[in-house]
Parts: C-alpha cells; sequence; structure tokens
C-alpha cells in the first residue's frame, strides 16, 4: 500500500501545527513573558501551509 506524497505532507503539517501552537509557543511566551497570548488564526494558516510546502519538497525530492 503507498500513500501520496500530498497526504503525508498535510498529516505532517497538521501534526506540526497542533504540536506548535498548543504546546510549544505558550510555553515559549509564559516562559519569556510571563503571560499567554492569543494567537491569529493567520498565523496558524500561514504556518500550516508554510510546514506543508517544505514536508512537500523535501518528500518529493527524497522520491526522486
Amino acid at each position: 500500500m503507498t500513500v501520496s506524497i500530498r497526504s503525508k505532507a498535510i498529516v505532517f503539517s497538521f501534526a506540526t501545527t497542533v504540536i506548535y501552537f498548543s504546546f510549544l509557543k505558550p510555553l515559549g511566551n509564559f516562559i519569556l513573558y510571563d503571560r499567554i497570548t492569543e494567537v491569529n488564526s493567520y498565523e496558524i494558516i500561514s504556518f500550516m501551509l508554510l510546514c506543508y510546502l517544505i514536508m512537500f519538497y523535501i518528500l518529493r525530492r527524497r522520491m526522486k
């Protein structure tokens, strides 16, 4: 059973976004600024798109 490069990139970008915005970013803001800051929806979308493009490029290069 083969999984397409696009679906691998989508899963990676979704998982990375969830981990970053639910754990790493609030923890970093709390340590640095001693408060929790709000997250903009455009920030989440752009981060997810960036992760998707990076992972898609890496997987496509590796499959050649």
